[in-house]
């Protein structure tokens, strides 16, 4: 099995069809076959986007499953009791949104500079 599009894009193409010139752009600095893609069955171009298949959105939520199941066992693995566990996802997950809340009032601006 060689990953693909699918694979590569696959958050933006479980969620909507991505324009063919968005991928093209995303795939510029790699080894990318639009026909070949295609060819797989995973995904198929549909008026001037990319859509997954039956097959092609099976795969990526299967590849998802193993991304949330891998990333679940990491964060909880603390080998000292100290080191923070699945928890501080969360609490990284606020301050990330305050940052960027602060980020948006500014305009971007850094205040002090």
């Amino acid at each position: 099995m060689r990953p693909g599009i699918e694979v590569d894009a696959f958050y933006a193409l479980l969620d909507h069809p991505v324009a063919e010139s968005a991928l093209a752009a995303r795939m510029v600095y790699f080894a990318f076959d639009p026909d070949a893609e295609e060819a797989r069955g995973l995904v198929a171009r549909v008026n001037g986007s990319w859509e997954l298949t039956g097959a092609g959105r099976e795969r990526v939520l299967g590849v998802d499953r193993v991304f949330t199941e891998a990333a679940e066992r990491l964060w909880s693995y603390r080998p000292i009791a100290t080191m923070p566990g699945g928890e501080a996802v969360a609490t990284a997950a606020g301050l990330i949104g305050r940052l960027l809340e602060a980020g948006q009032a500014s305009g971007g601006r850094c205040s002090g500079r």
